[in-house]
């Protein structure tokens, strides 16, 4: 009894110390609780946060809460002061830190800082180099998305401490999580609803350039994980209201659970099932993990203290037996062959196609080169690929690791910070959780803790640390945790500082400044996004991958829109050069003057022009006002690389392009090697090293840049068969240097078929085989039936018949009760006078269809040629495979 009364004198003391003391800072505290509530409730609809709209959101709801806050303090003339908090020196360091990588240093300082940088650039280190590129002397690799990093981290920054200030009462903590809860519960439910009734939109209207809304509950999310993530956050505080709605006779909570009323505890209980059923409808393995972690971790905090008494369990049980029910509905099926591979204990059956250990492996060996201070925040999708040898089809745009991504582009000093701040966390969380002065408090205590546990564990796996709106959620419950902590024990609360009263004014100017700014950069990132979404819809096509559709005039338009608002996009840059390269491929194909970009560029370098204005006039004649094209694409080369160095690509169209301003063939040799520097296993820079070797007369170092070219992905192997189908490359050539992968094979057979002789298509089935079945010998269970089937057809088309039946019986033994698999089986037998072994597939055949009259006669027709040997044959359709 002494300590709660001591706990409710001290809440007391607060409220009236915080009172408002007229009606303007009464305003301008509910200024500051909206926009806490804003960052939280509305932030998730803009794509999670992730989309500029979104990231636009946060930074006006952050700017707005600290400005109210300081408005606040100048009216109370320093009264309110300020409550300090570990994160008053860890913010600005953070901050210091990103400045830094930001800053253009003296190359001295620069190589200390990025010791690495030297070796990759050497084209940057001089600036008198063959290329003319310049000098690069900024630890980020990608100035432009650390500059959106240190955005979104001083809104991060802004609102963290904002709420540490404003948060000052238990009912503050108790506030917070009901938004929490709203937030997750209103996501929740639209997320199923979107679901149900999918047409492939978010909200069915917005057409996300590479992802739809069919597959799996995400609701605003496009990434499945994060949107069970936000789930999981809200699992905590959901329980919390479960505890406070129908808590244990006798507590704290019960004079407030008295006064509820009987809808809300339905609500409540209604609220954590549609959670719980729309986290397992995401099937999101690792979301699922955190929803159960996060709901074992507040339950159990919450039953041992007493805060969860029969009439909770009896509510949870309900929940369960409505997310069961809900299940048997929909969705049984789906939710349970995507969570039987925690059944296999094993990381590789959670990780099949072995993505993350491979990002991982890569990032842990660029974390060698940039340990010092990084490679600069927001630089992982350019880092990595100079050290991910193994090819995929998907970009890694983050290291699905936040611990691992932040040492990789942060260094020593960044995952230092991060240590000191969940330091700190864990401290604040355990704090009320192991001494609690009382239980409303502990309730609030165990709701947070869950909440963060779920926010660091999940980090392991996933990149859920950069995605603004579980991030935004995550701060503002580590200040309720804070806050929680120096309430339970006042004694160990630093007193706050008292501020001299022009400090608000000082802090406010500044404050107005930085805000614009950042409004502003978020603000065009917004205007860019649509162009930057539209050019995506058209590059994303498997035709424009393929190469098989140019960019037209619409799409050049959009991209010089995105570059025109956001400048310093280095992607953006690239891709217009991209698009205006192949336009000008397509429109000089239709010209008078029909030379494609590489005969005009031999031309002029083997022209050797005494002056720039010789050149000029040869190409006006030559190739007309196509040349803007060129132009334009060169110009955004360079751009790209001013923005990112690391842009591979950009210095094969730069030594493509560099003959417009004069230059002669030694440029193209260093700026390959630069290339190749930077992507080693890019398909692309590969194939032209591969070019430049041949042309320097070097044919064993053209052949091995070609065969890693044509390892790293169907895009490069679609690239280079369709070239050897066109030149009538002979394929035992290719066979035996580039030893083509099944695949590539298959699309060899497609692409040579149509040109090639009967002989070499031969061959390219008997290798085809070969492959096949060497493959399917690797593959284990049910998934090597495909390729046996496979290995068949060749067989069959081969015309060989006895490999093409054993084949078969490979294929029935793994699935023996497909009906398709031993129907064919049955009639091959049937086809090859194997009478015996067909009658007995044919029987199990008919078992399953009694009522198939095809299949009765040509079971009969076998059992007479098993008794007499009679020349018996099948009609076709009886030999079709159904």
């Amino acid at each position: 009894m002494p300590i709660t009364t001591t706990l409710r004198r001290t809440l007391d003391v607060g409220e009236r110390h915080h009172a408002p003391a007229c009606a303007l800072d009464g305003n301008l505290s509910r200024v500051v609780d909206g926009s806490l509530a804003g960052a939280i409730l509305i932030v998730p609809w803009c794509m999670g946060g992730r989309h500029p709209i979104g990231e636009l959101f946060l930074v006006v709801f952050a700017l707005a809460a600290s400005l109210a806050w300081i408005g606040r303090q100048w009216l109370s003339a320093g009264a309110l002061g300020w409550t300090r908090s570990p994160a008053d020196a860890i913010f600005p360091a953070a901050v210091l830190l990103v400045l830094i990588q930001l800053t253009p240093l003296p190359t001295s300082v620069f190589e200390v800082l990025s010791p690495h940088s030297p070796a990759r650039l050497p084209l940057w280190m001089t600036g008198d180099g063959p290329a003319g590129l310049g000098i690069w002397n900024q630890v980020s690799m990608t100035p432009q998305a650390t500059r959106t990093a240190l955005v979104l981290l001083l809104a991060y920054g802004l609102l963290f401490l904002t709420a540490v200030q404003r948060i000052a009462r238990l009912e503050d903590v108790e506030r917070v999580l009901r938004w929490v809860a709203l937030s997750v519960t209103l996501m929740a439910g639209f997320g199923l609803v979107q679901y149900l009734t999918d047409n492939g939109k978010f909200l069915w209207v917005y057409q996300h350039p590479f992802r739809y809304t069919g597959a799996a509950a995400t609701g605003m999310y496009i990434n499945k994980n994060h949107f069970a993530h936000l789930l999981a956050l809200g699992v905590g505080p959901l329980v919390w209201c479960l505890a406070r709605d129908f808590g244990a006779p006798k507590s704290e909570l019960e004079r407030l659970a008295q006064r509820v009323r009987p809808w809300r505890k339905a609500v409540v209980a209604l609220g954590l099932a549609i959670v719980v059923f729309a986290g397992l409808m995401s099937l999101s393995r690792g979301g699922v993990a955190m929803i159960v972690l996060a709901g074992a971790v507040s339950g159990a905090a919450m039953y041992r203290a007493g805060l969860l008494g029969w009439k909770s369990l009896g509510s949870m049980a309900g929940i369960a037996l409505l997310v069961g029910s809900s299940l048997a509905i929909h969705g049984h099926r789906q939710v349970t062959e995507r969570l039987d591979d925690y059944a296999a204990v094993s990381f590789e059956a959670l990780d099949t196609d072995g993505g993350r250990r491979a990002i991982w492996q890569a990032d842990a060996v660029a974390l060698k080169d940039y340990f010092v201070f990084g490679s600069g925040v927001g630089s992982h999708r350019e880092v990595y690929p100079m050290h991910l040898a193994e090819p995929f089809e998907t970009e890694f745009t983050h290291a699905e690791n936040s611990y691992l991504q932040i040492a990789l582009e942060c260094g020593i000093p960044g995952i230092a910070l991060l240590l000191i701040a969940l330091a700190n966390i864990g401290a604040w969380c355990a704090g009320p959780l192991r001494d609690p002065r009382s239980q409303r408090l502990f309730a609030c205590a165990a709701a947070v803790t869950a909440s963060l546990l779920v926010s660091a564990v999940h980090s392991l796996v996933d990149f859920v640390w950069y995605v603004p709106s579980c991030m935004t959620i995550a701060l503002v419950l580590a200040a309720c945790a804070l806050r929680l902590w120096q309430l339970n024990r006042p004694d160990r609360a630093p007193a706050p500082w008292r501020l001299p009263r022009a400090a608000p004014l000082v802090a406010c100017g500044l404050l107005a400044i930085a805000g614009a700014w950042m409004v502003r950069d978020r603000t065009v990132a917004a205007i860019a996004a649509p162009h930057w979404d539209a050019y995506l819809r058209f590059a994303l096509t498997p035709e424009a991958k393929a190469g098989h559709v140019k960019p037209d005039l619409q799409v050049i338009e959009h991209l010089r829109q995105v570059t025109s608002w956001t400048p310093g996009d280095a992607r953006a840059h690239l891709a217009l050069a991209e698009a205006c390269l192949q336009h000008f491929e397509r429109v000089q194909a239709l010209s008078a003057n029909a030379m494609p970009l590489g005969q005009i560029r031999d031309a002029a370098l083997a022209s050797r022009f005494e002056s720039r204005e010789a050149l000029d006039a040869w190409l006006a004649r030559a190739i007309g006002e196509n040349r803007q094209f060129l132009d334009s694409a060169l110009w955004h080369t360079r751009r790209a690389l001013a923005s990112c160095p690391l842009q591979g690509q950009a210095y094969v169209y730069l030594a493509e392009l560099c003959f417009l301003n004069g230059s002669n063939d030694m440029r193209k040799a260093a700026l390959v090697d630069q290339a190749l520097r930077v992507r080693p296993y890019s398909g692309s820079v590969l194939m032209s090293a591969g070019s430049e070797a041949a042309l320097a007369e070097d044919l064993p170092r053209a052949l091995e840049y070609w065969r890693r070219a044509f390892r790293t992905g169907s895009i490069a192997q679609r690239q280079f068969i369709e070239m050897w189908a066109q030149m009538q490359l002979p394929v035992e050539i290719i066979l035996s240097e580039f030893d083509p992968d099944l695949p590539a094979v298959r699309l060899m057979q497609a692409c040579y078929a149509a040109r090639a002789q009967d002989e070499q298509v031969r061959t390219l089935l008997t290798f085809r085989a070969r492959k096949c079945e060497q493959t399917a010998q690797a593959t284990t269970g049910e998934q090597a039936a495909p390729l046996w089937l496979e290995l068949h057809n060749v067989y069959r088309e081969l015309k060989r018949p006895q490999p093409a039946i054993e084949a078969l019986r490979q294929a029935a033994t793994l699935t023996p009760n497909d009906f398709a698999t031993r129907h064919l089986l049955a009639v091959s037998l049937f086809e090859q006078r194997q009478f015996a072994e067909s009658e007995q597939h044919l029987r199990w055949c008919l078992e399953r269809r009694v009522e198939d009259q095809q299949l009765r006669e040509l079971l009969a027709n076998a059992v007479k040629g098993r008794i007499g040997g009679e020349r018996v044959s099948a009609s076709h359709d009886q030999v079709r495979w159904r």
